[in-house]
């Protein structure tokens, strides 16, 4: 889904969640202002008012419940504009010319832009506004030009500062939908931070903390092979006496690029657990590829031809020590402190016979 998409689908869901918060309100203003104007009606004797709002009540109670029950709000939209037209065309078949109660007629176009936007609320202001002239000629047989100017530029204002304010409105939300987007970009990369390396870009130790049980219970449950390794690199601690900590550091990331090449199935990990240390979780068919994996990487390390003239054995370049310790049954319960142990002692292991080498736990 492209970002414009996107743009359009949050501006949809905004607007029905506007629409239908202002529908609830509106028919139960509606409700309560039609009760109170049954009652006054009833003490004024006007039996005909009194009638006209106790159908006003139970119209606004059926629009409020189809609202409700059936979360169609472009229809109740459509059928209370349609309602409060009808009120007002009875409003103005009533009133006296001269009454204030005109000031009324103008919040029609308000409403039609709230209820349905700014192009659709448009044509139906205008539509409303010429029924209304229309109507006003036809009952009082007499229109004046101020008249007709004064309702039509009410109409507009009412029109200009309704589709002002939609504009406005969008400009505001665009800019929030833009600082929430920002928002949510630099939180991911907090994210990102947290659980990867600075220098190498690998997982860090804390993720490995996280992910390590998760992987060993999923290979039990899937019945899988799994294989977890400790790598060393050999004599780091010379190679940054001799050639200092900043080509320390380009080793490494030589290093964990090379693991990065070689552990590529879905489901390999790999972390720098801290200093030269680096973990893997790998995953293979059976055991013999499991440990065909791993050696390939303790000898592309060393094809990778890294100088490295001050190791205590021979040899001119930079090489690895990895200790693999393999969970490929379901039976295996050792838990991840006791396999990172195993690994641990195979690493310990493959440095006390010479180093460049993998050793697999027993």
């Amino acid at each position: 889904m492209d970002s414009h998409t996107e743009h359009e689908r949050r501006q949809y869901i905004r607007r029905s969640f506007m629409q239908y918060r202002f529908l609830s309100v509106a028919t139960i203003c509606a409700i309560v202002i039609s009760f109170f104007m049954a009652i006054y009606a009833l003490i004024m004797k006007s039996s005909v008012d009194f009638y006209i709002n106790i159908a006003y009540i139970l119209i606004s109670v059926g629009l409020y419940f189809d609202l409700k029950f059936n979360s169609n709000e472009k229809r109740s939209s459509l059928l209370f504009l349609l309602f409060f037209f009808i009120i007002l065309v009875i409003l103005e078949l009533r009133m006296d010319p001269s009454s204030f109660g005109h000031l009324l007629l103008m919040v029609f176009p308000l409403l039609s832009y709230i209820l349905m936007g700014r192009k659709k609320g448009t044509i139906w202001a205008i539509f409303y506004t010429i029924i209304m002239l229309i109507l006003n000629l036809v009952v009082h047989e007499t229109l004046s030009a101020w008249s007709i100017l004064f309702f039509v530029l009410t109409s507009a204002m009412v029109s200009m500062i309704c589709a002002i304010y939609e504009r406005t409105g969008e400009m505001v939300i665009s800019e929030l939908e833009k600082t929430v987007t920002e928002l949510e970009i630099q939180k991911q990369k907090i994210s990102d931070i947290a659980i990867h390396d600075e220098l190498t870009g690998l997982f860090n130790r804390r993720w490995f903390n996280i992910q390590f049980p998760k992987e060993i219970h999923r290979n039990r449950r899937q019945g899988t092979a799994l294989g977890y390794f400790i790598l060393d690199v050999d004599y780091f601690k010379q190679y940054n006496d001799n050639y200092g900590h900043l080509a320390g550091d380009i080793a490494l990331k030589q290093v964990s690029t090379i693991l990065q090449e070689e552990l590529r199935r879905a489901g390999d990990m790999i972390f720098r657990l801290g200093g030269e240390e680096f973990g893997g979780i790998a995953h293979a068919e059976g055991q013999e590829r499991l440990i065909g994996k791993v050696e390939i990487i303790c000898r592309a390390v060393e094809q990778a031809q890294i100088p490295h003239a001050f190791q205590k054995k021979p040899g001119d370049f930079l090489t690895v020590s990895v200790g693999l310790v393999i969970c490929d049954s379901p039976e295996d319960s050792r838990t991840e402190d006791e396999l990172y142990k195993c690994a641990d002692e195979a690493l310990y292991r493959a440095k006390e016979e010479g180093r460049n080498r993998v050793c697999v736990a027993e």
